[in-house]
């Protein structure tokens, strides 16, 4: 679970917190919608206002604002309970880049 007390993290409504971490997690907006019993787009909804929340544009910048968020670096920190990235780690999200050099994410 991502502590998102302060900065921009600040903002996510704990639907958005739980969309966060499923999407954090890999999984598709189909397999988000069925595990929470919703629609794909109502999940693309509450993932568009995660990406405007959060000033980002793909799963690839929204890692790279958690990671980045996580070591303490740029406007807004989070502190993680259990931040677990689960597939995304895998290399299925592509590249982050935190401090100018590319890392296989």
């Amino acid at each position: 679970m991502i502590d998102t007390g302060r900065g921009a993290f600040a903002t996510l409504t704990r639907r958005e917190q739980v969309v966060l971490e499923h999407l954090l997690e890999g999984l598709t907006l189909q397999q988000i919608a069925a595990v929470l019993y919703v629609s794909r787009n109502t999940v693309k909804t509450q993932t568009s206002s995660i990406y405007r929340k959060l000033d980002v544009a793909s799963r690839a910048e929204l890692l790279a604002a958690v990671l980045a968020a996580d070591a303490g670096v740029g406007a807004g920190t989070l502190t993680t309970g259990t931040l677990t990235t689960g597939t995304a780690a895998t290399g299925t999200m592509g590249t982050a880049t935190t401090d100018g050099a590319a890392t296989p994410v």
